[in-house]
């Protein structure tokens, strides 16, 4: 039995009493970075971040480049702090897959520089998926990029405007790619994916691990192509999730 129950937070979900999770959703969940579990700390700097579903960590070694914890969310300064994963068990060439994530964006607009969230594949830009803040005419906007083996393929959306807490989600699909915001009219990309295996970045890019980002990062996660009623139980369990 499903039921969906309003809150002060929002949305709850609930599977025969049991509140739901993204652990729920079975094979179709292949990684979740939760900011609240699995961190290695340092003082109040993460050296290491386990994802909940198969341990993978992501790491930095460098303590300038270490974000900060506070118990709920990491924050990154948006010029040097990034985690790291050599090597990717995400799907690779064209295959589906998906990248959500509750940010917190604080860079302004007048700061022009892409920011990535985060992103795997190879440390190029032709061979790699990753979900980034771009600025499209004055606005900071959610952003998917994706390479085609030759080159990159982008795509801004124009629904929400990136600042402060939001849901992101990027779908990267066999002749195409999506971004939306917060549950919003998706915006699409044509190109076919010819993603790599190099790396897993969480606030870098996978190539040379700069576009560093500004601002906070409450979940990532990296599922299957999901069905309607899957990402819409996603979407109910992470919208609250900005208020935390």
């Amino acid at each position: 039995m499903l039921g969906i129950g309003l809150s002060l937070t929002g949305l709850s979900v609930r599977r025969g009493g049991a509140a739901w999770t993204p652990m729920d959703m079975g094979a179709s969940l292949l990684a979740w970075w939760d900011a609240s579990q699995g961190l290695t700390l340092s003082g109040s700097q993460a050296t290491a971040w386990a994802d909940r579903k198969n341990g993978y960590s992501a790491v930095q070694a460098t303590g300038a480049a270490q974000p900060t914890a506070d118990g709920t969310w990491l924050t990154f300064d948006g010029t040097d702090d990034f985690l790291n994963m050599e090597s990717q068990p995400f799907p690779s060439g064209s295959a589906g897959a998906e990248i959500w994530a509750v940010v917190q964006q604080d860079s302004p607009v007048a700061n022009t520089t892409a920011r990535h969230v985060a992103g795997y594949g190879a440390a190029v830009a032709a061979g790699r998926r990753a979900m980034v803040r771009a600025v499209l005419s004055g606005v900071n906007r959610a952003n998917i990029q994706f390479g085609d083996g030759s080159g990159n393929v982008s795509v801004s959306g124009t629904a929400v405007d990136l600042s402060s807490r939001h849901v992101l989600r990027t779908r990267f699909m066999p002749t195409e790619g999506r971004v939306s915001v917060d549950g919003n009219a998706e915006s699409i990309a044509a190109g076919i994916p010819n993603t790599g295996t190099t790396r897993v970045t969480i606030g870098g890019s996978t190539s040379l691990f700069g576009n560093h980002w500004h601002g906070k990062i409450r979940d990532v996660i990296v599922t299957g192509p999901l069905s309607t009623d899957q990402a819409a139980l996603l979407h109910a369990f992470l919208l609250p999730r900005r208020a935390l």
